[in-house]
């Protein structure tokens, strides 16, 4: 029983025990909340980084947006009010595209055909003034009035002598210096002689006659043509105020319908980046509205469960973790609160055991006093032993005995608590020694509870670290792989370089450039080659160029376009003459005799044989030509490159940049023509350019050519004294067609050029003089006022 008893005793104290921890414990929270927020995020992913990948995003559109807007040139608005202004359809600028090329064309041909009118007025009028400086041709209309007054003459004779009348007065106003028979006479012979050189001079009166026809048909023809080139050029006025009128919304200044095809070209995408910014700015928005939701709601969750805020502003994956700890120790302190209940309920089974079993040796007990009292008597009536003194006895010496064991156990459980309480201070100790100096003083289990929070954390960032590095490790194998490609391309340059025998990158385009020349050049040369050979008598072109020695190469285009316009003229005169013939047969019909027919002959014998010797001229002198655009191949072989690279510096500084060079090409009949590269690197031909650009390209080649020829501009420096073996250039307002800004570059041009020539520019328009101030520095320019 009295083992019971201390068993009792025992699992009593030890209930006490637990009891005293288990009421020394925090009380397990309620983290519901925290758990849902947790899980929402999780679920939800990182939004952070979410905002960061649209941050990014957005930051990549922009740059982009901003170099499409650099490229339209003379856009000075938002992106937004591009992508909502009102700009023509690009088959809207194709139409008017269209339109004014079949205008400008259709203005070039009538103007070409009034030309062409004109000078055939102005030659015939010249032909018909040699015809009357030579003679007084007669006409039909002549002869006739003759013959009239002649029968006027007669019939006064008649009169006179037949009739017997006074006919005095008729006779004074007939012819007041000769009598009647005198008069009659005259007039008789003067209508013969009219008839006689009608016949003699039919071909003079009929060329006359036909020149006189074909001058008013041709006035009448530019009379016409000046109708309708003024009715183009008011339907071209009208075409460019519609122009103007399609753009007037967008507060654009339109150039020519081809540059603003390609202009409203980069709209959509411009467009489509500006879309696509507006649904990132809104998703950046709702995300940063969402970070900073999600983080009230954790501070206010953590505030309510009183669990320290670090403040400040802090990033949402921190507040998280620290949500995480959180419910992470408060699942440790449920557990271990489990731990000890049940350790107190089976302590508490454990003692109602005890005491069935201390009831039943009470019971026992009982049984025994009873056979104890028949056994007692042993000791005699005096001396009372009874069973409780006894069991006393025994009982004391029990309980010492247990008291001395649990005495013995309580202090190896102190003793074993003492070291492992001194071992978790010295390593705690250690370890904020160590690790988080800043904690030293704290108390041990404080000071693992926030080393615990510090290495979850430091456990997230190795996570995000590794990470990175593994992005790192995959990006820098593609930064090697991408350096292996660009050595072995630099490599396979530095070959191509040592092939083409370059110093430098920047001169392979330069040698790419002149192989592909020399390659057409060589072609054209063996043509050049075979025609001359097919030229010459004997197949040899030696023998050719030895025949042609006498000819006057200066004088050789002069003459030859002289020799064209004669051969021209030579094959409308046939035309005329074949025309002529037919007519002057006609003619002669109406004339007694065939005096004339021999002189007829002999005139076109003489015509016949002018274009026969014209013909020869023009074979010699084609021969001549051939040998001419020759050496003209030859010295752009040697001087093209250079003057086109002069050139095309100075095109692209007169047109600020909107056309980058210049290039000559072959067409399919192997002859050169020019093309010009936009910015955008589009090739254009001539006639797609506007008038204005025309003139700025004229006068690039001829700033071009003049530094190419003239040898300045070798030197840098700008001295009076270095101007001197140089004549002025001398400019008369050719800055008419241009626009303010690509006036203001001329005159930039003009006065880099001033440094090397003296350079005189004569104008009418005051404001071209106010551009020149505004883009000349001080002292450089010289206003003059004559």
């Amino acid at each position: 029983m009295s083992s019971s008893q201390g068993q009792i005793r025992e699992l009593q104290s030890r209930l006490e025990a637990d009891q005293k921890t288990l009421d020394g414990m925090p009380a397990v929270r309620d983290l519901s909340i925290l758990k849902n927020l947790l899980g929402i995020l999780e679920e939800r992913g990182d939004p952070e980084r979410d905002l960061q990948e649209k941050e990014d995003h957005l930051a990549d559109l922009q740059q982009r947006s901003r170099l499409g807007l650099s490229r339209l040139t003379g856009w000075q608005g938002s992106l937004e009010s591009l992508a909502t202004s009102p700009f023509p359809r690009p088959e809207t600028i194709q139409q008017f595209q269209k339109e004014f090329l079949e205008l400008e064309n259709g203005k070039k041909e009538i103007q070409s055909e009034i030309q062409k009118t004109r000078n055939r007025i102005s030659v015939n009028e010249k032909e018909i003034s040699a015809l009357e400086r030579n003679l007084s041709v007669p006409t039909e209309q002549d002869l006739e009035t003759a013959r009239m007054k002649r029968d006027l003459g007669w019939s006064l004779v008649r009169k006179a002598w037949l009739d017997k009348q006074n006919i005095s007065a008729e006779e004074k106003e007939f012819d007041p210096e000769r009598p009647l028979p005198e008069a009659y006479e005259h007039q008789v012979e003067n209508a013969d002689n009219l008839a006689d050189r009608l016949r003699r001079e039919a071909g003079q009166v009929a060329r006359y006659a036909t020149l006189t026809a074909a001058i008013e048909e041709d006035k009448r023809l530019l009379q016409l043509n000046e109708d309708q080139l003024e009715l183009l050029s008011a339907r071209l006025s009208q075409k460019e105020n519609e122009w103007q009128a399609i753009w007037k919304e967008t507060a654009v200044n339109p150039r020519t319908p081809f540059e603003m095809l390609a202009w409203v070209q980069e709209i959509p995408a411009l467009s489509a980046i500006f879309k696509e910014i507006q649904n990132d700015e809104q998703s950046i928005v709702r995300l940063k509205s969402e970070i900073s939701d999600l983080k009230a709601r954790f501070r206010k969750e953590l505030s309510n469960l009183q669990i320290n805020d670090p403040g400040g502003e802090i990033q949402l994956r921190e507040i998280r973790g620290q949500a995480r700890q959180a419910v992470q120790n408060n699942e440790t302190l449920e557990k271990q609160r489990t731990e000890i209940q049940g350790q107190i309920a089976r302590t508490n089974e454990e003692i109602r055991k005890v005491q069935i079993q201390q009831q039943n040796e009470i019971d026992n007990l009982k049984k025994v006093n009873g056979q104890w009292a028949e056994k007692a008597g042993v000791f005699g009536e005096h001396i009372q032993v009874t069973p409780e003194n006894l069991h006393v006895v025994l009982g004391l010496l029990d309980s010492a005995h247990a008291a001395m064991e649990s005495i013995q156990n309580q202090q190896q459980r102190i003793d074993s608590m003492e070291k492992a309480l001194d071992e978790f201070t010295k390593e705690t100790a250690g370890l904020v020694n160590r690790y988080a100096p800043d904690l030293a003083g704290v108390q041990p289990d404080l000071a693992v509870e926030r080393l615990s929070e510090r290495l979850k954390k430091v456990i997230d960032e190795v996570k995000t670290r590794q990470t990175i590095e593994n992005d790192l490790r995959s990006n820098q194998a593609k930064i090697e792989k991408a350096q292996h490609s660009l050595q072995e391309a630099e490599t396979l340059l530095q070959k191509l370089i040592q092939e083409a025998g370059c110093g430098l990158i920047e001169e392979l385009s330069v040698a790419e450039e002149r192989w592909d020349r020399h390659r057409s050049l060589s072609s054209q040369l063996g043509a050049v080659d075979s025609q001359l050979r097919n030229l010459s008598v004997d197949g040899k072109v030696e023998s050719l160029l030895d025949s042609l020695e006498g000819i006057d190469l200066d004088q050789l285009a002069g003459e030859i376009t002289v020799i064209k316009n004669q051969i021209e003229e030579l094959g409308q005169r046939k035309n005329t003459v074949s025309e002529q013939i037919g007519q002057i047969q006609n003619d002669l019909n109406k004339f007694d005799g065939n005096a004339n027919l021999a002189d007829i002959a002999l005139s076109n014998e003489l015509i016949l044989s002018d274009i026969t010797k014209h013909v020869r001229n023009y074979q010699r002198h084609r021969l001549a030509l051939d040998l001419l655009q020759s050496q003209i191949r030859t010295f752009l072989k040697e001087f093209e490159a250079p003057m086109l690279s002069k050139a095309s510096r100075f095109f692209s500084q007169l047109t600020r940049n909107a056309y980058q060079s210049l290039q000559m090409e072959i067409d399919a009949n192997q002859r050169p023509f020019l093309q010009v590269v936009s910015s955008e690197n589009n090739h254009l031909s001539l006639n797609q350019l506007s008038s204005g650009t025309l003139d700025q390209l004229y006068l690039a080649l001829r700033l071009g050519n003049l530094t190419l020829n003239s040898g300045f501009n070798k030197s840098s420096d700008p001295s009076p004294s270095s101007q001197t073996d140089h004549y002025p250039l001398i400019l008369d307002d050719v800055l008419i067609n241009f626009d303010d800004e690509r006036a203001k570059a001329a005159f930039e041009v003009f006065a880099d050029l001033s440094k090397s020539i003296q350079i005189i520019y004569f104008t009418h328009h005051r404001h071209l003089v106010e551009l020149a101030k505004e883009a000349v520095p001080k002292g450089v320019i010289f206003d003059q006022k004559i």
